[in-house]
C-alpha cells in the first residue's frame, strides 16, 4: 500500500469550477529511513477537463519538508532529496502554466535556521528586501533558464 501526501499548488478556473493543482509526494513502501520515493505534479487541463501529470520524478529519496509557494503569478515548490553524493539538497522547482522547471539546487542543513526562520527573527524592513530579492532572484533564474 501506497502512503501520500499533496499539497495544493495553485489554483486553476475553469468555468465555474475552481480546481486545485496538486504537488502528490509517495512511498511504495512505509517504514523507510525517508518520508517519500516519487513525487509529481498533477494540474488541471483546461482542454480536456481532467488532471494530468505535468512532472513526475521516480526512485528518489525525499525528506521533509516540502515547501510550496503560492504568492505571485509563478508558484514553486521545493523538496528535500538525498543526492547520489549522499547528500541532501533542497531542489526548487517553478511552475509556469504546464510547465515545471527545476530554478535551484541547494546542500540542505536540516539543522541549520530555515528561511522563515532567518526572516521572522529580522527586522520589519530586512523582511520586505528578503523576500523581494528571493522573488526577484526565482524569477531572474526561471528567465535565463527559459531562454
Amino acid at each position: 500500500m501506497a502512503h501520500h501526501r499533496y499539497p495544493p499548488l495553485g489554483q486553476v478556473r475553469d468555468g465555474d469550477t475552481v480546481k486545485n493543482n496538486w504537488l502528490w509526494t509517495t512511498i511504495v513502501k512505509g517504514g523507510q529511513p525517508y518520508e517519500f520515493d516519487s513525487f509529481r505534479v498533477f494540474v488541471w487541463s483546461l482542454r480536456h477537463h481532467r488532471y494530468e501529470t505535468a512532472y513526475i520524478e521516480r526512485n528518489v529519496v525525499g525528506h521533509y519538508p516540502v515547501r510550496v509557494t503560492n504568492a505571485g503569478s509563478m508558484p514553486s515548490f521545493s523538496v528535500v532529496v538525498e543526492g547520489v553524493d549522499g547528500h541532501l539538497y533542497r531542489k526548487t522547482y517553478a511552475f509556469d502554466s504546464y510547465r515545471i522547471h527545476m530554478v535551484n539546487r541547494e546542500l540542505y542543513d536540516p539543522g541549520a535556521k530555515t528561511e522563515a526562520t532567518k526572516l521572522a527573527s529580522s527586522t520589519p524592513a530586512d523582511q520586505t528586501g528578503a523576500k523581494s530579492s528571493w522573488y526577484a532572484n526565482l524569477k531572474d533564474r526561471v528567465h535565463r533558464f527559459l531562454r
